[in-house]
């Protein structure tokens, strides 16, 4: 696992989580542009984005707020090319992930129901 926010403490604690690899943070326009070259690199049309509120996590959370509004607004920009589907969930109040990524699962692979 790698994440982008090295800053906090509680996400660099190597007993708690030994396989995680903490940097600085990236900008907000560099990481959905990554995301479309990969994209692009596997000729993938539709994605599904599940974006977590993290509310848990205060000051933490702002980050991927923003990274996630930031990478809507560049899919809305490609809406022709691509097709995104998105999800918003809290994992303070969600405890059971199976629903929804299985309904991102289908929806990614064109199955909607």
């Amino acid at each position: 696992m790698s994440f982008s926010s090295a800053g906090d403490s509680r996400l660099a604690n190597k007993q708690r989580y030994p396989t995680t690899l903490t940097a600085a943070g990236v900008d907000h326009t560099s990481m959905p542009r990554s995301l479309l070259a990969l994209l692009d690199c596997f000729k993938w049309r539709t994605v599904t984005t599940v974006c977590d509120a993290l509310s848990q996590f205060p000051g933490v959370n702002a980050f991927f707020i923003v990274a996630c509004a930031n990478l809507r607004l560049i899919q809305s920009q490609q809406r022709t090319k691509y097709n995104f589907y998105n999800f918003d969930f809290d994992s303070k109040f969600a405890s059971d992930y199976a629903g929804f990524l299985l309904q991102a699962k289908k929806r990614s692979r064109g199955k909607q129901h």
